[in-house]
């Protein structure tokens, strides 16, 4: 089955000063339960691409219209043996936008230290 919006509840987030926007203001660590989605909505004028930069701790799989676009961690260590594990704007992708809305989800896992995201929306001009 697709996930789609209305089957989920929505908790609005503003980002802080950083640009981060803090998963665990709104949701903290279950046992279970170390997954939320983060959920933007980008209106297209036409078909067109567009860059996605972000940034995420410590696991994050990007969806762009229910399709699987990125898969990728970014904890403590995994980059090299001095990585920290912090979040920074180090990967994009280019989202193929319809006319009209598109929905971006982003799956977020964490599994130490706390999470978040961030990222923007940028024409490749």
């Amino acid at each position: 089955a697709t996930k789609k919006a209305a089957d989920h509840t929505w908790t609005p987030l503003a980002a802080e000063r950083t640009g981060i926007t803090n998963l665990s203001s709104v949701h903290g660590l279950n046992e279970g339960a170390d997954t939320v989605y983060a959920r933007h909505v980008i209106s297209g004028e036409k078909g067109e691409q567009k860059l996605f930069t972000f940034g995420y701790s410590d696991q994050a799989s990007v969806y762009l219209n229910g399709i699987l676009i990125y898969k990728g961690t970014n904890g403590y260590m995994t980059r090299d043996y001095r990585y920290l594990g912090t979040i920074g704007m180090f990967d994009s992708v280019v989202l193929p936008l319809k006319k009209g809305d598109n929905e971006l989800w982003i799956a977020v896992t964490e599994a130490f230290g706390g999470w978040g995201i961030m990222g923007k929306v940028t024409d490749f001009e």
